[in-house]
Parts: structure tokens; C-alpha cells; sequence
């Protein structure tokens, strides 16, 4: 009698094992693909990333002279207006932090 006892413990415990281990297969295979998709992000990421840095500055090359000339007052209102001034003949919109200096190409926006 004892030994029946014994099988039966012993093949419940075999299932239960087997069922576990089915269980951490399917989730290392399904926590492995998911690593692709990750860098796959990070490269579109770094892409517009280096776009926008590309965008920046040729953007600030249209007000360099400005910056430069007036190195010592940039945070003055008329070098503030120089600068919006530039942006807005190459037809950016821009506008000043502090609200002094009306939107230029708001229509854009």
C-alpha cells in the first residue's frame, strides 16, 4: 500500500515539474524577442535625435553674426530683437522667453 502512495506523489510531482518547465521555456523565449524591438527604438530615437541637432544648427548659423557681434549684451531686448528679426527672414517662427517680443510667422505655428 505504501508504495502506491509513493508512485502517486511521485507522479504528481513529475506533472507539476513538467508544467513548470513548460512555463519557463515560454517565457525565455518570449523575454528573449523583445531585445530587437529596444534597439530598434533607440536607433529611430538617435536618428531624430541627430536630425534635430542638424536642424539646430543651421538654424543658428541664421543669427550667428548677430551672436557674435553682440556677445556682451545677449541678454539685452534689442540683441533679444536682432535675433527674432533673423529668424524671421529665413521664416522661422520665434519668440522670445519672456514675452517681451511679439511671435514672428505665428502663422506657421
Amino acid at each position: 500500500m505504501s508504495i502506491l502512495k509513493n508512485k502517486k506523489i511521485f507522479m504528481g510531482n513529475y506533472y507539476i515539474c513538467k508544467i513548470f518547465a513548460m512555463i519557463l521555456i515560454v517565457l525565455i523565449v518570449f523575454t528573449g524577442c523583445g531585445q530587437n524591438r529596444i534597439t530598434e527604438k533607440e536607433e529611430k530615437k538617435e536618428t531624430v535625435e541627430s536630425e534635430m541637432n542638424a536642424e539646430v544648427k543651421k538654424t543658428a548659423q541664421t543669427f550667428r553674426f548677430v551672436y557674435m557681434k553682440e556677445k556682451s549684451e545677449l541678454n539685452t531686448l534689442k540683441v533679444k530683437r536682432k535675433i527674432i528679426n533673423c529668424l524671421e527672414e529665413k521664416g522661422y517662427a520665434a519668440v522670445d522667453c519672456d514675452n517681451q517680443i511679439d511671435m514672428v510667422n505665428r502663422e506657421k505655428v
